[in-house]
């Protein structure tokens, strides 16, 4: 009867046309009477399943709201856990489903089984949890189980926000850690390719060089200053000294004089010798330390350029990770 139905319409709206209207067009047009027809079906098909399965239930909850309403608790627990008892309720209605809850536990009050009454309403409350219960329908002690049902559902909702909460901070905590530690170590590795090793091989025979060129050699560069300023100054006094000398030693003073000039020749001379003499101790000290400290190779670090690609590519990682460093 549908069919025929939907094809007398169809029919009567594009019955004077189909003479005019190309094989291809026609066939468009069969198609979609087909897509029409099926939805109109499968829109009858569910008014008339849908209508006896609400019935059904809706019966189901009417006989165990009587049995409640008959005061007789037993059989309205019976009833109402033939609905919604088990993991799966029976109801697929929630309005029916929520109120066979409430009722359930209420007729667990009056047969004394309260934990079973929180149960029913805890599994109210889940279901819906800004559900009231009407104050003029049920006895104070129905709503004290409710109530406090509802305020330990409350509590551990709140424990449990707090306990997420609390995790998402742990989270972003270790997150930030684990940051920090990438950007250390992006830091380490581009110091490190930033930086190269140069290595030198020594030479004896340098190192037989005076005036701390061997120590400078072997990276003891305190050692050598000592020795460059020591041996430096020596020989220079040595100098001085030996052309004041010869300068004394050619001059005839006077006979007033002839003591002071006696005494500076003598000075100057015994000066140049001291001088001479320590410089070369201080010179033999320092080619001996040099050999005796002598170092086969001396290594140091220097700075070197990273190739653009390189530091670009350093700089994106270090600056995604939270840190605007620059090389």
């Amino acid at each position: 009867m549908i069919d025929a139905m939907v094809h007398g319409v169809l029919s009567v709206s594009s019955g004077r046309r189909n003479a005019l209207i190309p094989n291809a067009m026609l066939g468009r047009r069969k198609t979609a009477r087909s897509v029409i027809w099926g939805a109109v079906y499968c829109l009858f098909l569910l008014a008339f399943t849908a209508g006896p399965v609400f019935a059904n239930e809706l019966d189901d909850f009417a006989r165990a709201r009587s049995a409640y309403e008959s005061q007789d608790y037993a059989l309205a627990a019976t009833l109402f856990e033939a609905l919604v008892g088990g993991t799966k309720p029976e109801l697929t209605n929630r309005p029916l489903l929520l109120e066979s809850f409430k009722y359930l536990g209420a007729s667990y009050l009056f047969l004394g089984r309260f934990k079973d009454a929180e149960e029913a309403f805890e599994r109210l409350l889940r279901e819906e949890p800004s559900y009231e219960l009407d104050p003029m329908a049920f006895p104070a002690e129905v709503q004290k189980t409710f109530n406090l049902v509802r305020q330990r559902i409350d509590w551990e909702r709140i424990q449990a926000e707090r306990e997420k909460r609390r995790a998402e901070r742990v989270a972003r905590q270790q997150e930030a850690k684990a940051a920090a530690r990438k950007r250390e170590g992006l830091i380490r590795l581009a110091a490190l390719a930033e930086t190269e090793s140069v290595e030198r091989v020594n030479s004896r025979w340098i190192a037989m060089i005076p005036f701390g060129v061997g120590q400078y050699q072997n990276n003891h560069p305190n050692a050598g200053t000592f020795f460059a300023v020591s041996e430096g100054l020596l020989l220079t006094l040595h100098i001085v000294s030996y052309f004041i000398h010869q300068d004394l030693e050619g001059q005839k003073p006077a006979e007033d004089k002839l003591g002071e000039a006696r005494f500076a020749e003598k000075a100057f001379r015994y000066t140049n010798w001291v001088s001479l003499a320590v410089f070369g101790a201080v010179l033999i000290t320092g080619i001996v330390d040099a050999q005796v400290r002598f170092s086969p190779k001396t290594t140091w670090e220097r700075r070197r350029e990273l190739p653009g690609d390189i530091r670009e590519s350093l700089e994106i990682e270090i600056g995604a990770s939270g840190i605007g460093a620059r090389f």
